[in-house]
């Protein structure tokens, strides 16, 4: 299993595409989710219109950090 470091440039194919999201294997422990308002600089972007299921796509990783309970 490889790490994904916060700014990495990822390569993924797509595995799911919705109306709000997009959902990319990564070949991570998840997948990775790119939100449609930053698929384009449009904000009315249908993802549908730019991406389809098994279409390989480079993103920049920002990994969730889990916090520490206090």
């Amino acid at each position: 299993m490889k790490g994904v470091d916060d700014g990495q440039l990822v390569t993924g194919t797509v595995v799911k595409v919705d109306h709000d999201e997009v959902l990319l294997d990564i070949g991570y422990k998840s997948e990775g989710v790119i939100p449609a308002r930053e698929l384009s600089i449009r904000n009315d972007v249908d993802p549908h219109e730019l991406v389809s299921i098994g279409d390989e796509i480079e993103a920049l990783a920002s990994p969730r950090r889990t916090r520490k309970a206090v």
